[in-house]
């Protein structure tokens, strides 16, 4: 009688234990679903949309969570950071960061919030204090989470640049005008019209070194006729009663 070799059998205990803990390991994956879903982190974007589009109903199985856990939820243009992390047996928690939205569309019944990236992020019946109006642009006709046909335009990116720098100085920014010859803000009771692009930089230090002086008055600073070569030509301040 041929003896039976050493090994063997303990061998195919081993490739046994292999196989049987990758199915159930596969099956743990493709069974197990959470149920209870968070969102926190939102500012303008809805917190069942973005769970939406971060975490849809079909892609609550563990495998599907894990996976984003690795390698990451897609990429949009709503949100500049997306955490996921598991709470409990049935939970996962998501925490999100918004992309900023620092202006609005004055529209013709409301207003459309729009963020860094041109993406209307909110409706709202009244513009939230914070947030800048850019004249001249409207949201008409793009559905929330789309990006405004005007972000193509040259005119809107700079419109969006001039409130960030007036922000920028802790100076609040409530209206932002850009045309191919004004650019004009809106601080306070402060009008100032900055006239074309020549002399930018020289013109809003103007503005800034005038600005302490200003506070409490009402009027329109002028700077559109800006000469940097003389001191009575660089500005003049018409005071409305």
């Amino acid at each position: 009688m041929e003896r039976e070799k050493p090994g063997r059998s303990g061998g195919g205990k081993i490739l046994f234990f292999v196989i049987f803990a990758t199915g159930l390991l596969v099956l743990l994956l493709y069974l197990v679903r959470f149920d209870k879903v968070t969102v926190t982190g939102t500012e303008h974007v809805d917190r069942e949309d973005a769970l939406q589009m971060i975490l849809p109903e079909e892609e609550r199985r563990l495998s599907s969570v894990l996976f984003k856990m690795v390698m990451g939820p897609r990429s949009n243009d709503l949100f500049e950071k997306i955490s996921i992390r598991i709470t409990g047996l049935k939970s996962v928690r998501i925490t999100v960061k918004e992309i900023p939205s620092d202006c609005v569309l004055e529209e013709e019944h409301g207003y459309s919030v729009v963020n860094e990236k041109g993406v209307v992020t909110e409706f709202c019946d009244s513009c939230p204090e914070e947030l800048t109006i850019l004249w001249g642009f409207s949201a008409r006709g793009t559905a929330r989470y789309e990006k405004v046909p005007a972000w193509n335009d040259e005119l809107f990116t700079d419109a969006l640049a001039l409130a960030e720098r007036v922000r920028a100085y802790g100076i609040p920014c409530e209206r932002v005008y850009c045309s191919l010859r004004d650019y004009i803000f809106v601080t306070g009771k402060i009008t100032v019209m900055l006239g074309g692009t020549e002399y930018t930089d020289e013109k809003f230090k103007t503005f800034l070194d005038l600005y302490p002086s200003l506070i409490g008055l009402s009027g329109t600073l002028h700077l559109e006729n800006y000469d940097p070569g003389s001191e009575d030509g660089k500005y003049t301040f018409e005071v409305v009663k």
